[in-house]
């Protein structure tokens, strides 16, 4: 987060070049990501303030073309482009910064995931689907072997550069689960047929307010499966929650839900499941730390024995 003399000068630029107005409130709300956000209100608006790192200029454009195609859809909730002084962003100290209308509502916290959320969220994300993006805006689909490949060559330089045995043994592991979700993954649903997905979907990306789920950030525009995104949705909420043991109650009724009431067939979970794993797979081994913690290496190992479990009860749902 930066210090207060920055965000002193950035609320002192924005009153005077963006604004022209008072502001009467502002504050850093946390670090989103790879940008830092801040809450803005003057007394005409009240808006977020997303700032990108230096020399983001081409993110920059990808985000606002992607923000301007949302908003030509007002069924669609989510934090609207503010254009300033007529253009779609702003620099300040070498950083590109947006403006985008406050969106209310709470963060939904995770024991509160329900079907009825579930609902409100896949009322708006039906909207998302019907969107038509420039196929520049979305980020290619990869092939879950591609994926397996990428991971599996990463794993075996790890392996040459690491002497030590429990390492090897974790990498070891790293390797079986990767293989078994490769396997699980060579059924593509929906004949084969990519869509538009929001490709970081979590609870971080979605507000709620009454009946409305605003999503949010969608910087991971890509090309996959609706499944992926409902599936991101439902096991980052509830698996981080146990080391080693499945919440089987809450899984099993958030599952039948997607099953029953919102058409997802159990391929569709299945795939949605492995791709989950595979991207808590890739995260971790090219995160920078990864095999510097022997604890969270091993609880990671913990948290992929989950898949074979869940495979279970996805091909027992009614």
């Amino acid at each position: 987060m930066h210090n207060q003399e920055f965000i002193h000068n950035l609320k002192e630029y924005l009153q005077q070049q963006i604004f022209k107005s008072d502001i009467v409130k502002f504050d850093a709300i946390g670090n989103g990501g790879s940008s830092d956000n801040f809450l803005c209100q003057t007394k005409e608006l009240s808006c977020i303030v997303k700032l990108l790192p230096k020399y983001s200029e081409e993110r920059a454009k990808r985000l606002c073309r992607i923000l301007n195609t949302l908003k030509q859809n007002p069924d669609f909730h989510t934090a609207k482009l503010i254009g300033a002084n007529e253009q779609n962003r702003f620099v300040f100290e070498e950083r590109t910064g947006l403006l985008l209308t406050y969106a209310a509502g709470q963060k939904i916290r995770d024991a509160k995931l329900s079907p009825d959320i579930l609902n409100f969220i896949m009322s708006n994300y039906r909207q998302f689907q019907k969107i038509k993006f420039d196929d520049d805006l979305i980020l290619p689909f990869v092939s879950p072997e591609e994926q397996h490949a990428k991971i599996a060559g990463h794993i075996i330089k790890l392996t040459e550069n690491h002497q030590n045995f429990i390492k090897r043994k974790i990498l070891n592991q790293m390797k079986i689960h990767n293989d078994l979700i490769s396997e699980n993954l060579k059924n593509i649903p929906g004949g084969g047929i990519a869509r538009t997905i929001h490709g970081d979907f979590s609870l971080n990306n979605i507000l709620l307010d009454n009946d409305k789920a605003f999503l949010l950030d969608f910087e991971a525009l890509r090309y996959g499966y609706a499944a992926e995104d409902m599936m991101f949705l439902v096991l980052s909420t509830v698996l981080p929650h146990s080391v080693v043991l499945l919440p089987e109650k809450q899984l099993t009724t958030l599952l039948l839900h997607l099953k029953n009431k919102e058409g997802f067939t159990k391929q569709e979970l299945l795939y949605g499941a492995g791709r989950y794993f595979q991207t808590l797979l890739s995260r971790r081994i090219f995160y920078s730390k990864f095999l510097q913690s022997l604890r969270k290496d091993c609880l990671f190992i913990y948290h992929l024995r989950k898949y074979p479990k869940l495979i279970k009860i996805i091909n027992n749902l009614s």
